[in-house]
């Protein structure tokens, strides 16, 4: 099954699979820029491929996770929105960024959180996953005020209470390196349990230099991108 991109022309769509509605079916969230609505094609469709011809227009914002933040055992869409312009010519908006959230046990409702500061650029970059163990995903957000600068933080919202996430910060983390245009900060790469111990680390990268963290001041490991040929594997 072949689906024309709805999204305009050179853009570079990212694809994001989930269940946004728990019939087991993988559903596909389509994105590109912040001002095209991402896309939902849900799937279980009597079609070839499976997914939904029309998709489900999200609210708008630049990317969108999925993970299950109120521990119900259905996974919930997360999209953020900084209003940072792609552009760092162009000035942006004097208001905070958001996160909206839709829970699996209430579709039809979408829940929309602050967070930073206004022109700070919360809901640049999110990811999904445990943090702590409980069993729950929280949501790790990268606040950015210009993107193609190197100035970004990450805030961890907890997931697992009745309600959901909560919108005030439970961990936030920062690294940068010095360079030759001032500091360049570690921004949000990817998250994963990478030691196997039952909560996530997150991996930031920035600067030519990778950091693996668990959300706090501590690293779990902390490496250039380029080794030095002196230097162990």
């Amino acid at each position: 099954m072949r689906i024309p991109s709805p999204v305009h022309k050179g853009a570079t769509p990212v694809l994001v699979a989930g269940d946004a509605n728990d019939d087991r079916a993988t559903d596909l969230a389509l994105y590109d820029s912040p001002w095209d609505p991402p896309l939902l094609f849900t799937g279980g469709a009597r079609a070839a491929g499976g997914l939904s011809k029309e998709p489900e227009r999200l609210p708008e914002g630049e990317n969108v996770v999925f993970g299950d933040f109120d521990g119900d055992g259905r996974q919930d869409v997360a999209v953020g929105r900084s209003f940072v312009n792609s552009y760092d010519e162009d000035d942006t908006p004097h208001r905070r960024g958001q996160v909206s959230v839709r829970y699996g046990k209430d579709p039809n409702k979408w829940a929309t959180m602050e967070g930073g500061d206004f022109k700070e650029g919360f809901g640049t970059r999110l990811a999904a996953a445990d943090f702590n163990g409980d069993g729950c995903d929280d949501l790790a957000v990268q606040l950015t005020k210009k993107k193609e600068e190197g100035d970004a933080r990450i805030e961890v919202l907890r997931g697992g209470s009745e309600h959901g996430l909560g919108s005030e910060p439970w961990r936030a983390t920062k690294r940068s390196v010095p360079g030759d245009d001032g500091a360049s900060d570690g921004q949000l790469f990817d998250t994963h349990d990478w030691d196997g111990d039952g909560r996530a680390e997150l991996a930031l990268f920035g600067g030519d230099r990778w950091w693996i963290t668990d959300g706090t001041e501590r690293d779990e490991a902390s490496f250039p991108l380029t080794p030095s040929k002196n230097q162990g594997s």
